[in-house]
């Protein structure tokens, strides 16, 4: 018997069917794997970013730790210590808190010292020798007697005390038992800044002055020295260090509240002391939790704007691969297919479609997540190495799950039989058009009912009922909704268009610019996709960088407003003298000096704060800067105004802001009082000007500018025009000063505000890339398409020549008008939408209103790239000839 032929393996059909029109099948996984990428990056990012912001922002705050002092609990200090570990841990969400409980007895100290009104405080702390070092002498031990209580003081304490090993102290308690304290040793805290030392209630500094006394020590002792009997503890310190870097981004609001609401609890607790609480964290977590959900808000609408343009690009693939999938369909169904089996067939390729996305971008969110965070330049911080979040996953199906519906959907309007094959392409363009009118009314009435919630709303965020920042899906899916419509709507102009350029270039002496227009003309519909996918890359591009152009620039706006000149010094209680000014003056670096007088006042009639500037009006203006939008008239003009001196009735002139000027209805020419303190200078003042806004004035209730020498108010605080960024010399004790330049970087750099800045710039760049995909993809098989158009005219004489600058003037009408149309949309929409899609990291309007900017040189670079691309693409394509007449033989009707 002959040897048997090995069997061959069977491929399964939607597999083997893959080989076939590799290009558009590429182009699908491609299109699926990007978005999904992006999507996962994008969710992977924000998470990671914003829990990173959190800590960076707790971990550079002062006052995290959680401080409690009260009288000596009723139960066991154990008892009690767990008891607080457990409210603070619970409170923040069960992280892990460290407790540490310090027993303390108050001690007077004998008359013969320095002062008759002196103190001890005898205390005992866990583990201070894993927090301290000894400098000399050793740590104090149990077992003494005779009243001898063994102690040990740090450097700052041992050298007010003048002690150190083998001093002797004595002291006396409340209870006047006599006590000698003995200095074993001196110590130095190995962390100063360790939450340990919030223990300390001298806060390390050895002395504290409060009610006429002088409280000097602390005194550390072995524990069991303060456990009974005469010296036992009559208060108690606790400090609750939780740990800060497993407190994330998310719940900061009810973490905030849950902690503040444990706290008072322990301070109404009679078990526990009575513990009053110090501590700034309740407060940072609430300031943080607005910072967050703008961040968030932001990256989220930016999200929806990619995915807008994913579709856009997954449709135009889609459809290429449904018309070759067509014709297999009708050829299969007139060999005795059945519809289930073609859907079933479909359905397994859309599967195997989407199927290289869910295995690479899971793993590719991570790097892609890294890329992004160094987006932009500036600093970030070592992206960490975390396992793929649940959130991630759950990206990652969505977007795998509708593509799958994207790919899957044209199979169940599919013609299967030849006939209707050929019946449904000639009837083409009419339901074509009629499906799209009503996609385009659907939208446009979406995107304006959400338009209208964000005008409306006046935020990207909304407020709860108790008017705390809260998401709001409507608004931040706004921005991408209405572009969506804007480049839809825009579409419309096209057929027209084209017919209009077909008109005025029919006269024209060479083929390729009419043929180009008539082609364009004759097949919108065909041409509508890569259209819209340029509208809509454009529109993006541009929306997205003009925000980001524009929060950079009202970081610096808002720097400029908060502190005006180059430097603001303030000083009070106190004012400056004219000999503080003029070392000012003299100090290098200082070039201008301006000095006014700053009060906050409510005025008769309203009930918000007002602020009242009294200036110098003649120095005023070499130090503000005042944006143009924000008064009519020029900044000299104002100053003029208010030197203008008293009138007949005494009244001073005054410059009004709008919001004051509207709070208590009043206009140029009116008068009004203000009341500085109680019983103290009262002015009249007549309002001369309205402007918007003024520099260094926030206040809910606006303000009023006057001139000092008329107002006869002494300067407490001086604005400088300084090259520098040193304190000059001059400044008097106690007076703290402010550079615009450092809180410019500072609100340009917080955590949060380049977490959002760099996801702008990351959508920007990814919805390009879609875009050149599906521009690229479009060409190929425009260029496979009409390749028998083009024999045809090859052999009427057409040069290779004029064939390929026909295919690139005709895409280079498309993406020209679709980047024209894009820019149109995304400058107007940016116009309307980034003044309230930007907010500040408490979910405020900025101060003041954004200026919206363009950065045209990106703008036109995009643009190039997308035009650049596909004509490239076309030249290079262009120059593979096939046979002229093998490819007549094909047919045209293919």
């Amino acid at each position: 018997m002959g040897a048997r032929s090995p069997r061959r393996v069977r491929v399964p059909v939607a597999l083997r069917r893959m080989r076939v029109h590799r290009t558009v099948i590429a182009a699908v996984i491609l299109t699926v794997a990007l978005t999904t990428a992006f999507t996962a990056a994008l969710i992977m990012y924000s998470s990671q970013a914003a829990d990173a912001a959190v800590r960076s922002a707790l971990r550079g705050a002062s006052g995290t730790a959680i401080s409690l002092q009260g009288a000596s609990p009723l139960v066991s200090t154990a008892q009690a210590s767990a008891e607080i570990h457990d409210g603070v841990s619970d409170a923040l969400g069960g992280v892990a808190v460290t407790v540490y409980a310090a027993p303390e007895l108050d001690l007077t100290l004998p008359a013969t010292a320095t002062s008759a009104r002196e103190a001890g405080v005898l205390l005992t702390t866990p583990d201070l020798a894993a927090h301290a070092r000894l400098v000399a002498g050793s740590w104090p031990r149990a077992g003494a007697s005779g009243g001898q209580v063994p102690v040990v003081v740090d450097q700052a304490a041992a050298k007010i005390l003048h002690a150190g090993p083998g001093s002797r102290i004595s002291t006396t308690t409340d209870n006047n038992a006599d006590a000698t304290v003995v200095v074993t040793g001196v110590f130095a805290p190995v962390d100063a800044n360790d939450p340990y030392w919030g223990l300390d209630p001298l806060a390390g500094a050895g002395s504290e002055e409060s009610g006429g006394f002088t409280t000097l020590g602390p005194f550390y002792t072995d524990p069991s020295y303060l456990s009974h009997g005469t010296f036992a503890a009559e208060q108690m310190e606790w400090v609750a260090d939780p740990d800060l870097p497993a407190i994330g981004s998310s719940g900061l609001g009810t973490r905030a509240t849950a902690l503040s609401a444990a706290l008072s609890r322990f301070a109404s607790s009679g078990e526990l002391g009575n513990p009053g609480p110090t501590t700034r964290l309740p407060e940072l977590l609430a300031s943080l939790a607005p910072a967050v959900l703008v961040a968030q808000s932001l990256v989220d609408a930016e999200l929806l704007e990619l995915l807008i343009v994913a579709v856009t690009a997954l449709f135009i693939v889609v459809r290429l691969l449904s018309e070759v999938r067509e014709t297999e369909a009708a050829l299969l169904w007139a060999r005795g297919g059945t519809g289930a089996q073609l859907i079933r067939l479909r359905a397994m390729e859309s599967l195997l479609l989407a199927a290289p996305a869910v295995v690479i971008a899971p793993f590719a969110a991570s790097p892609l997540a890294a890329a992004i965070s160094r987006l932009g330049g500036g600093q970030s911080a070592p992206w960490p190495h975390v396992a793929v979040p649940p959130s991630v996953w759950i990206g990652v199906a969505g977007c795998a799950l509708a593509a799958i519906a994207v790919i899957l959907a044209p199979a169940f309007g599919s013609a299967v039989s030849p006939m209707a094959l050929r019946t449904r392409r000639g009837r083409q363009a009419a339901l074509t058009a009629l499906g799209r009118a009503g996609f385009d009314l659907a939208l446009l009435a979406f995107a304006a009912f959400a338009g209208w919630q964000l005008l409306s709303g006046g935020s990207i965020v909304g407020t709860d009922q108790s008017g705390n920042a809260s998401y709001d899906p409507v608004a931040i899916g706004a921005p991408a909704l209405v572009l969506a419509a804007g480049a839809s709507v825009a579409l419309r102009l096209l057929p027209p268009a084209a017919r209009l350029g077909e008109r005025l270039t029919r006269r024209n002496r060479t083929l390729a610019v009419p043929l180009a227009f008539w082609q364009t003309g004759r097949r919108p519909l065909k041409l509508a996709g890569p259209v819209l996918l340029t509208m809509l890359a454009v529109a993006t591009g541009v929306f997205s960088l003009s925000e980001r152009a524009s929060a950079e620039r009202s970081a610096a706006d808002q720097a400029a407003f908060s502190v005006d000149a180059d430097a603001d010094a303030r000083v009070a209680p106190g004012t400056f003298t004219a000999a503080d000014l003029a070392a000012l003056a003299a100090s290098p670096g200082v070039r201008a000096v301006s000095p006014l007088f700053r009060a906050v006042f409510v005025p008769d009639g309203g009930n918000l704060q007002t602020t009242l500037l009294a200036l110098d009006p003649a120095s005023a203006g070499r130090t503000v800067t005042l944006r143009s939008d924000l008064s009519a008239v020029p900044l000299s003009t104002l100053m003029n105004d208010l030197s203008g001196g008293l009138d007949a009735q005494a009244d001073i002139p005054a410059v009004a802001t709008q919001t004051f000027a509207d709070t208590l209805h009043l206009g140029v020419g009116d008068l009004t009082s203000v009341s500085l303190g109680s019983g103290s200078t009262e002015i009249t003042v007549r309002i001369v000007a309205v402007v918007h806004g003024f520099p260094t004035i926030s206040n809910a209730g606006g303000g009023l500018i006057v001139s000092e020498a008329t107002a006869k108010l002494a300067p407490n605080e001086v604005w400088l025009r300084d090259s520098s960024t040193q304190t000059p010399r001059g400044l008097p004790s106690g007076a703290v000063i402010t550079f615009r330049t450092q809180l410019e970087r500072q609100l340009d750099s917080a955590p949060l505000t380049e977490e959002s800045l760099r996801a702008l710039l990351a959508v920007a760049l990814a919805t390009m890339l879609l875009a050149l995909c599906g521009l690229i993809v479009s060409v190929l098989s425009t260029r496979a398409e009409r390749s028998a158009e083009f024999a045809l005219l090859d052999a009427l004489g057409f040069s290779r020549r004029g064939r390929i600058g026909t295919l690139c003037l005709e895409q280079a009408l498309l993406v020209g008008l679709g980047a024209l149309a894009g820019v149109g949309i995304g400058v107007v929409f940016g116009k309307v939408l980034i003044p309230v899609a930007t907010l500040t990291a408490a979910a405020a309007k900025p101060q003041p209103p954004v200026t919206v900017l363009t950065p045209w040189p990106q703008v036109l670079a995009g643009v190039a790239v997308l035009l650049a691309a596909p004509l490239a693409t076309f030249a290079l394509s262009g120059t593979r000839r096939r046979q002229t007449a093998a490819v007549l033989r094909e047919g045209a009707d293919r």
